[in-house]
């Protein structure tokens, strides 16, 4: 005979194994915006996962609005690469994978908005036309 304290406890245990699951599987990950490289990171791991609203969150608040569904194609994926001070801007580079095979890189411009690293298309837009060259 199951007890109402065993039927609990059993309850209570299932709860916790689907609140740990969740938190492996990335649902512990909170954006972090305190230097270009966490940004980045940020941006990287919102683009990889999917998430329109956390991906626009990374941007600048006047251009979140026009980024709610900008995630291409699922089977890109992105990575993080150096974070560098070129004529002065804070580049970050976004490496680009399909089927875990390099498959093109840009770079995006990090500022500071309310002492927060967010990533700017407007002042990346300024750093490509000056200073940056594709490679092909």
């Amino acid at each position: 005979m199951t007890t109402v304290f065993a039927s609990s406890r059993r309850c209570a245990l299932v709860i916790l194994l689907v609140a740990l699951s969740a938190a492996a599987c990335g649902g512990g990950d909170k954006p972090d915006y305190s230097t270009p490289e966490k940004a980045l990171a940020s941006l990287v791991r919102a683009e990889n996962a999917a998430d329109g609203k956390a991906y626009a969150e990374c941007f600048v608040a006047a251009e979140q609005a026009e980024l709610k569904s900008t995630l291409g194609d699922a089977t890109i994926t992105t990575r993080a690469g150096k974070v560098n001070q070129v004529a002065g801007f804070t580049v970050g580079m976004l490496l680009y994978f399909r089927d875990n095979k390099p498959a093109g890189e840009q770079p995006i411009v990090f500022v500071q908005e309310g002492g927060l690293w967010k990533a700017s298309w407007i002042e990346t837009a300024k750093y490509r036309e000056k200073h940056w060259q594709p490679t092909d």
